[in-house]
């Protein structure tokens, strides 16, 4: 897996992603381990800081919309990037 917000490794970025992110981020915020692993973990930071948390998933999901809504094939790192 090296798609920068793929957590599940099926080649596409989208809100399935987006909820992994947001399950993991409950269940190591409510103190237990994490259930990625760290491929995963790295996939899933997506703003580098160390963390997966709804930030990251936040920016999946604005990643995903403007995919649905643009003829567009970007990869997350481009779309963020036009942002800057």
């Amino acid at each position: 897996m090296d798609k920068t917000g793929d957590t599940n490794n099926d080649g596409t970025v989208n809100s399935i992603d987006a909820s992994s992110m947001l399950s993991e981020y409950a269940r190591t915020a409510t103190g237990k381990d994490s259930s990625f692993n760290i491929v995963q973990f790295y996939a899933a930071d997506i703003d580098n800081n160390g963390k997966i948390d709804s930030v990251d998933a936040s920016r999946v999901l604005s990643y995903y919309s403007f995919l649905s809504t643009h003829d567009d094939d970007i990869t997350i790192e481009e779309f963020f990037n036009m942002a800057q």
